[in-house]
């Protein structure tokens, strides 16, 4: 994987993160997509704690929001000039819409 530029969505958490901290070991940069700021800061480090010197990088986007996807796009954009892999991991929970009795 080394010289690929490897997008994961997700990586603060679970398959996500294991995902990046594997890519990264095998010489892929890694943008890791999350929501959160503060955790996907604190993933980053620990990667780099487990796999020394990586190339990583973080993007902030909720993806549920269109709005930011397109942010995100732009960001991407701004810092890279192609893109080799997407993992698509971020998933979003919602609660089933029911009628008025209750009853899908």
């Amino acid at each position: 994987m080394a010289g690929r530029v490897v997008m994961v969505t997700g990586a603060s958490n679970g398959i996500g993160r294991s995902t990046a901290l594997g890519l990264a070991r095998l010489g892929a940069t890694v943008v890791m997509v999350c929501r959160n700021r503060e955790r996907g800061t604190a993933v980053q480090g620990w990667i780099s704690d487990l796999a020394g010197d990586v190339r990583l990088d973080l993007l902030v986007a909720d993806l549920s929001s269109q709005s930011q996807v397109r942010i995100l796009a732009t960001e991407f954009k701004g810092k890279y000039d192609r893109l080799d892999v997407l993992v698509n991991n971020a998933g979003v929970v919602s609660r089933p819409s029911y009628g008025h009795r209750g009853r899908p």
